[in-house]
């Protein structure tokens, strides 16, 4: 008997139940659906106070801080509803993303409440991430580069202007493209650009109401009257306890004298000097860089090199990787673009860059999609309905990193092209399957001949180019 009573007892000092939380929300996770760059997206998440005493919203916050939280009411009565209302700025990311937000009450149940706000991310102009490479450039004759920037959802980009950048860069718009959909751009260095590896971005403005900022992003070497054969300098794969020599030859332009002063840092872990001239030449000298690394890693930095009769020090980066003697390294690729395989070791990631964008009439990766006309439609799909419409079918196999497609039309087959598909047509889950999709453009005349083209957009935001241009005239 008494150890009946004692396991009941244990019994129910086991069963005691937890505390729950005084404030139930609607939802916890809200989905912003398809939005543009650069759009301030707003949600409300609704919840109500299910206790009997009253909860205080005690702070609020944008895990990312470039958002807003705010608590209405800061205090909610038993019973009543209250709202957390979140603004968040898109920003010029793309592809899937999501928003968190935290909360924090009084409630001792639920100190702390993770919001989520996720969606998908695409941009109004194509190249999605433009980027214009000027290479090297010699600072007193400057760089004209030309850049195409073209929007398929606005008939017209209207007048184009920088919002923000800095003042050695000019760009002035060259005219429309073929079918006037799109815009030449020039984007020239003026003389006043600094010396050495300069990078950043413009912001454009432009009349597309969907997305009225671009980013172009701007890249370039700039030299003086001394130019180096080799900047940056790609020291390649190292190995520890094995010294590595690299040179780097500078010479005038005008003639002059080539004297290297001084070199900043002047200590470097590992890194030996030595200057000299060059044999048999006038206007130039050699830089020896001997290199014998301390540890196994990225080497990666930037010398300041001064020489005589120049106010500016020339920046030269350097980059490399370091392994071990026993490491097998499999593929050493493009030091800044590819990622490094050694045996042994984590994989080392260069540092991050925006996605090469691949030309437009190139194929998605994986075989090659089939894209029937729209009379090879299968045979089991529905007809057309008697009220006019254009339908499109096709088929993608290995469609694991797509995340929808876009349907474009055109009244001339050159273009311009416009989306016509409102909502992007969802790619079908599941690993190696085939997906078999179709698409129905109610908004057309009988009698008229339509253009079509459809683009894949990936999972991180970027299209290409998935169909030739389609032909179908709507029957009467």
């Amino acid at each position: 008997m008494a150890r009946w009573l004692i396991s009941t007892t244990l019994f129910a000092l086991l069963w005691v139940p937890a505390a729950s939380a005084q404030l139930q929300f609607d939802e916890r996770v809200a989905n912003l659906g398809e939005v543009f760059q650069f759009q301030d997206v707003e949600h409300v998440f609704g919840f109500v106070n299910r206790s009997a005493e009253a909860v205080t919203i005690k702070e609020t916050e944008a895990i990312l801080r470039t958002g807003s939280v705010t608590a209405v009411p800061e205090q909610v009565a038993p019973g009543e509803r209250g709202e957390i209302r979140v603004r968040q700025p898109v920003g010029d990311r793309l592809g899937q993303t999501a928003f968190r937000f935290a909360v924090r009450t009084d409630d001792g149940a639920t100190p702390e409440i993770k919001l989520l706000l996720e969606g998908f991310v695409h941009s109004a102009y194509w190249p999605e991430a433009g980027r214009v490479v000027f290479g090297d450039v010699l600072r007193q004759q400057g760089a004209v580069r030309e850049f195409v920037l073209t929007s398929r959802e606005a008939d017209d980009l209207g007048s184009i202007a920088v919002a923000q950048g800095p003042e050695f860069v000019e760009i002035r718009e060259l005219g429309p493209t073929a079918g006037g959909q799109g815009r030449r751009l020039s984007v020239r260095l003026t003389p006043e650009v600094p010396l050495g590896f300069v990078a950043g971005k413009i912001e454009l403005r432009t009349g597309v109401a969907a997305q009225s900022s671009y980013l172009l992003e701007y890249r370039a070497t700039v030299y003086g009257d001394i130019v180096p054969s080799e900047n940056p300098a790609n020291l390649g794969l190292l190995r520890i306890g094995e010294p590595m020599t690299k040179e780097i030859v500078f010479r005038a332009q005008n003639g002059g004298e080539v004297e290297l002063e001084r070199i900043e840092p002047a200590t470097v872990r590992g890194l030996q000097t030595k200057v000299s001239e060059c044999p048999g030449e006038e206007s130039c000298q050699r830089l020896e860089l001997t290199w014998e690394p301390p540890q196994v890693g990225e080497l990666r930095g930037t010398l300041d090199l001064y020489f005589a009769g120049q106010q500016e020090p020339m920046p030269l980066t350097y980059s490399g990787i370091v392994a071990s003697k026993t490491a097998v390294v499999h593929d050493i690729g493009a030091l800044t673009d590819q990622p490094i395989r050694i045996e042994g070791r984590k994989h080392l990631k260069p540092s991050a860059k925006l996605p090469k964008k691949p030309p437009e009439s190139s194929a998605p990766p994986g075989p090659a999609p089939t894209v029937p006309t729209p009379t090879a439609a299968p045979a089991d799909a529905p007809a057309e309905s008697a009220e006019a419409s254009a339908r499109l079918a096709w088929s993608v196999r290995k469609q694991d990193h797509i995340f929808g497609y876009f349907v474009y039309r055109s009244l001339d087959p050159e273009g311009p092209f416009r989306r016509v598909s409102d909502e992007m047509v969802k790619a079908l889950p599941g690993p190696g399957n085939v997906g078999r999709y179709e698409f129905v453009d109610r908004e057309v005349e009988a009698g008229q001949t339509y253009y079509y083209f459809i683009d894949l957009v990936t999972r991180s935001g970027l299209k290409e180019r998935l169909s030739g241009v389609l032909s179908k005239t709507v029957g009467g």
